[in-house]
C-alpha cells in the first residue's frame, strides 16, 4: 500500500501533467528559454565567422609584410618603387598602407613622425592630409610607434578617401637600421558587409526579423492557449450557475464556444435526466411511505381491538401483542428512515441552492424537538455563539440541514442520562458556520470514533426500546451524506468530562 505522501505526490504529478494552466506555464518557459539558447549558439557561430574573416585578412597583411621585409631591411629597392611591390601582392579587396618612421623619433612626435611610402589603392597627393587625419581619428597613428615593438591585431573600421569603408585588422612592423616600416593591412568592405561585421549580432536585420516572427508565434500560441483556458473557465462557471439554478436555458444557452456545443447539449440532457430522476425518487419516497403506513395503521387498529379480547393474565397473548407493537414501531422507523434516505438521494441528484439562514432554522428545529421530549428527561438547549445573532447564511437546502440536525439531536437525546443536557450551538469559525450538537452521555470508544458515520454501524450498551426496535445505524450516515452534499464536513470528538460532540462545518455566504 502506498504511503500518504506517495499518494499526494502522485496526485500532484497527475495534476501537473493534465492541468492546462501548468501546460501554459511550461509553454511560456519554453518560449522564454529557447530564444536564449538558440541566440547564444548563433551568436557564437557568428563570432567564429567574424574571427575567421579577421584572421584571413590579418594573415594576408602579415604575408605581404613578410614578402617585402627583405627589400626594406636590405635597402636594395628605392622607396619610390615600393608602390609597384605592393601592387604585386595586393588583391582587389585589399587596402595596404606602408608608413615609415625614421630612427630617433620620440614618443611625443609619434603622430607626426610617420610618412606615407606607398598605398594600395593609391592615395592622390591632395588626399594625403585628409587621409592622415582619418588615421589620427581612427586611432591608428597613436598605435604605430607601439607596433614597432611587436605586431598586434586590430579591428577598427575607418573610411578612406574614396568613401568606402575599410576594416583594419593588423599592423605589421618591419624594423631596419634607418627606422621602422609599418604595413597597415585592411579589407575594403561594402556598406552592408561593414555593418554586418561591426554592428552587434542582435541588430542584424535577419536576426531581428527572426526575433519578430518568433515573438509573433509565441504571442499567438500563448493567446490561443489562454483563450482556451478562459473558455473552459467560463464553461466551468456556467456549470456552477446551472447547478445553482442561476443560469436560464442550461449549458447550451449560456455556452459561447462553438466547439463545446455538443458537450453543452450532452450536459443539458444529463441535467434533465438527473432532475427527472430526482423528482421520480422524491415522489416514490412519498408514495411508498404513504403506501406502507396505511396497512401499518390498519394493523395497529386491529391489535387495539385484539388487546381488549386478550385477558391480562394471558402472558403469552400479552407478549405476542407486545411483539406486534414493537414490530410496528420498527416498521414505522424503517419507513421513516427509508423516506429520509430517498428524499435525501433526490436532493443529492438535484440539490437545492437556496439561501438558508441557520439561526431561525436551528431555533425552529430545537423548539420542535423540545416539545416532544418527555418531562423529567434530558433537556435541550440552543446556544448562539458570538456574532451569530444577526444571522448566518449558507447556500444549500433547508431540508438536508434539518434532517441532519434532527438526527443528531435524536441520537444525542437517546444517549443522554435522564437529567442530562443536549446542547445545539451555532458559531462562526473563520469563513465557515459551525453547528455542534453535544450530549452528556457515555461518549464513544476511541477505536470506534471513526466508524460512527459508516452506514449501518450501531453500537449501544443498552437498548432503550423493546425487542431492538428503532435502531438501524443510518442516522449519522445520513448526517454525513447530507452535509458533504452541501460542501461541508462532519467530525466527532469525545468531550473532556463525558459525552459526545458532533460538529457540522458549512461554508458561509459572504
Amino acid at each position: 500500500m502506498q504511503s500518504s505522501p506517495a499518494k499526494r505526490w502522485r496526485r500532484m504529478g497527475g495534476f501537473a501533467t493534465r492541468s492546462l494552466l501548468v501546460r501554459l506555464a511550461l509553454l511560456v518557459v519554453v518560449f522564454a528559454v529557447v530564444p536564449i539558447l538558440v541566440y547564444d549558439r548563433f551568436k557564437e557561430a557568428d563570432e567564429q565567422r567574424r574571427e575567421l574573416l579577421l584572421s584571413a585578412i590579418r594573415l594576408r597583411g602579415e604575408t605581404v609584410a613578410a614578402a617585402i621585409a627583405p627589400l626594406l631591411i636590405g635597402g636594395s629597392l628605392p622607396l619610390e618603387m615600393l608602390q609597384d611591390e605592393l601592387n604585386r601582392y595586393a588583391q582587389p579587396t585589399d587596402s595596404l598602407k606602408l608608413l615609415f618612421q625614421p630612427s630617433g623619433t620620440t614618443a611625443g612626435t609619434a603622430e607626426s613622425g610617420f610618412f606615407y611610402i606607398a598605398s594600395v589603392p593609391p592615395v592622390p597627393p591632395e588626399a594625403l592630409e585628409p587621409e592622415r587625419q582619418l588615421l589620427i581619428e581612427a586611432g591608428l597613428l597613436q598605435r604605430l610607434s607601439e607596433s614597432c615593438s611587436g605586431a598586434f591585431p586590430l579591428a577598427i573600421q575607418a573610411n578612406v578617401g574614396n568613401g568606402k569603408a575599410e576594416l583594419v585588422t593588423s599592423l605589421s612592423p618591419v624594423r631596419t637600421t634607418k627606422g621602422c616600416f609599418v604595413l597597415i593591412a585592411a579589407s575594403l568592405l561594402g556598406e552592408d558587409a561593414a555593418q554586418r561585421l561591426t554592428m552587434p549580432y542582435w541588430r542584424l536585420p535577419e536576426v531581428q526579423l527572426a526575433m519578430a516572427v518568433y515573438l509573433l508565434v509565441a504571442v499567438i500560441a500563448i493567446v490561443l492557449l489562454l483563450d482556451l483556458w478562459n473558455s473552459l473557465r467560463r464553461f466551468s462557471r456556467l456549470a456552477m450557475d446551472v447547478a445553482r439554478a442561476r443560469a436560464t436555458g442550461g449549458f447550451a444557452a449560456g455556452n459561447r464556444v462553438p466547439e463545446l456545443k455538443p458537450v453543452a447539449l450532452a450536459f443539458d440532457r444529463m441535467v434533465d435526466t438527473l432532475r427527472d430522476a430526482a423528482r421520480s425518487l422524491h415522489d416514490a419516497a412519498e408514495e411508498n411511505a404513504h403506501a406502507y403506513k396505511t396497512p401499518m395503521a390498519t394493523i395497529r387498529q386491529a391489535t387495539t381491538q385484539l388487546r381488549r379480547r386478550v385477558d391480562e393474565e394471558d402472558e403469552r397473548g400479552q407478549r405476542a401483542l407486545s411483539v406486534i407493537d414493537a414490530s410496528l414501531d420498527r416498521l414505522e422507523d424503517l419507513v421513516t428512515a427509508a423516506r429520509q434516505i430517498d428524499r435525501g438521494m433526490a436532493e443529492l441528484l438535484d440539490p437545492p441552492t437556496d439561501r438558508v439562514d441557520l439561526v431561525p432554522l436551528l431555533r425552529a428545529i430545537s423548539d420542535g424537538i423540545r416539545r416532544t421530549l418527555p418531562s423529567g428527561g434530558a433537556q435541550l438547549l440552543f446556544d448562539l455563539g458570538p456574532g451569530t445573532a444577526r444571522g448566518i447564511a449558507i447556500r444549500g437546502s433547508a431540508n438536508l440541514i434539518e434532517t441532519a440536525v434532527e438526527n443528531l439531536i435524536e441520537n444525542a437525546v437517546s444517549f443522554s442520562p435522564p437529567d442530562g443536557v443536549v446542547t445545539v450551538r451555532l458559531a462562526i469559525d473563520g469563513r465557515d458556520a459551525l453547528v455542534e450538537v453535544s450530549d452528556q452521555g457515555t461518549g464513544v470508544a476511541s477505536e470506534d470514533l471513526h466508524k460512527i458515520f459508516d452506514r449501518y454501524y450501531s453500537k449501544r450498551d443498552h437498548d432503550t426500546r423493546p425487542y431492538g426496535a428503532g435502531n438501524f445505524g443510518l442516522g449519522l450516515w445520513i448526517v454525513k451524506r447530507n452535509i458533504e452534499a452541501l460542501g461541508g464536513q462532519v467530525s466527532a470528538r469525545n468531550r473532556p468530562n463525558s459525552g459526545l460532540a458532533v460538529s457540522l462545518r458549512l461554508p458561509r455566504l459572504s
